[in-house]
């Protein structure tokens, strides 16, 4: 009897000790899946930000699954309001600072070993930046060279500058409206500007510098855009203060064949009733992350069904304003 109570001892240690190395193996292959996780492309949040307690005035970093890797991602200057980002070409960054007395671009080096972004001046100034929020950055098929394109929110157009950062122009086809979001389609040279309080997203073509009404797409006070080349899909975000839910909505622009404008089919629409203000879009493959400000959450979707999939992240620290993918 004692030889079999002895066995059975061993037996559990025996046990024990596999469970142990078990854990310890599970336990390594979560964090290394974690690490493996922050080395590639990850989401990029803005938010509203300004002098009140618990304000975030930086980006915040997420991985797709909305694990926070990083609460504070820029170094070496002193931002206020940010609103829309965009990675240049060279994976520099450049993020709008939105702030009534220091209305500017700011420019942040590409990844650090530490996946931080370091401050390397203003790419624009205030001088023909009024409270922006906005950014895009492409090709003026007009002047053949790079450009980026502003929104402003105070002087209601949207100002061009070299690929540099010198000023070019102010476009303006515009009353007294509320510019938000801008969009660039690299396809057809086309750009895209949110005018929130005409209910329209109005069609710039930088090949003849003109505003083709053609091109115009009428939305309930659009807020968010963005332009998904691999698909020539172009998402807008609707404000619409008297719904009880948000709506996405998913326009093929893709020129004909045979030529002309754009036949801006509805190809999808993505709605939730606590998804209301969508101000931020972000698209990959087939998942659609939409920004709600209102309700404070990110959801994702899946842009073949249109299904509401989850919340990549339900509550966040402050109001939520904008949203990229970020290579690093």
């Amino acid at each position: 009897m004692r030889v079999i109570s002895n066995a059975l001892a061993v037996l559990l240690v025996l046990l024990c000790v596999c469970m142990g190395i078990s854990s310890r193996v599970h336990a390594e292959q979560s964090l290394n899946a974690r690490a493996s996780s922050t080395n590639g492309s990850r989401l990029y949040i803005t938010f509203h930000g300004g002098s009140d307690d618990g304000s975030i005035n930086t980006i915040q970093s997420y991985d797709f699954d909305g694990n926070l890797l990083d609460d504070d991602v820029l170094t070496g200057d002193t931002q206020s309001e940010l609103r829309s980002m965009l990675v240049l070409p060279d994976q520099t960054l450049l993020v709008a600072n939105s702030h009534k007395n220091d209305s500017r671009i700011a420019h942040y080096s590409a990844c650090g070993a530490n996946g931080k972004r370091k401050y390397m001046g203003d790419f624009t100034g205030a001088a023909h930046t009024a409270h922006p929020y906005g950014l895009a950055f492409g090709a003026d098929l007009a002047k053949a060279d790079n450009v980026l394109w502003v929104s402003n929110q105070d002087s209601f157009d949207v100002t061009q500058f070299g690929a540099t950062g010198t000023f070019q122009q102010q476009l303006r086809a515009f009353g007294t409206e509320e510019l938000r979001s801008i969009a660039y389609n690299a396809n057809t040279g086309v750009l895209y500007v949110a005018n929130e309080d005409e209910d329209t997203v109005l069609g710039f073509e930088t090949s003849s510098h003109t505003w083709n009404t053609a091109l115009k797409l009428n939305v309930t006070t659009p807020v968010g855009l963005f332009m998904d080349l691999s698909k020539n899909v172009l998402f807008v975000g609707s404000n619409n203060a008297n719904s009880t839910a948000g709506f996405v909505y998913a326009f093929d622009v893709s020129v004909p064949a045979n030529g002309g404008v754009p036949a801006n089919k509805l190809t999808q629409r993505f709605t939730h009733a606590h998804m209301k203000h969508p101000t931020g879009i972000v698209v990959r493959n087939d998942e659609v992350y939409i920004l709600a400000q209102k309700d404070g959450n990110l959801a994702q979707f899946s842009y073949s069904t249109g299904e509401h999939i989850g919340y990549v992240v339900e509550d966040f620290d402050d109001t939520v304003e904008q949203i990229i993918i970020s290579p690093c």
